[in-house]
Parts: C-alpha cells; structure tokens; sequence
C-alpha cells in the first residue's frame, strides 16, 4: 500500500489500512487497482495510477 499511494506510513489512512485483517486488505488493495472512487479517496494522481496499472506480484 505504502509503495502504490504513496502515503505516509504514520498518517492515519495508513494506519487504518495496517490494523486491518488479511481479507480487508485484500479488499482494500483491489479496491485500489479498480475503484476510482476509492482511488481518489487515497488522493491517487496519474502518476499513482501509471504506478498501480504497471504493478506485478513479484513472482511473476
């Protein structure tokens, strides 16, 4: 999350997202990738979004 948005890590929408369980994540990470609402909420500008459209899993 920190890497994609670019947040800070002890701001609290940070924070919030950290004391979150794993499937709220998972949630909150999809939102992410497809929710331009929830993107903006995150503040996500074009170069953000550039960011969150080129990330790949490391395994890949």
């Amino acid at each position: 999350m920190l890497d994609l948005t670019g947040t800070d890590p002890q701001g609290s929408g940070f924070k919030a997202f950290k004391a979150q369980k794993k499937a709220a994540k998972a949630l909150s990470l999809e939102k992410l990738f497809s929710d331009a609402d929830y993107q903006a909420a995150w503040q996500i500008d074009a170069e953000k979004k550039a960011k969150i459209d080129a990330w790949v899993p490391d395994c890949f």
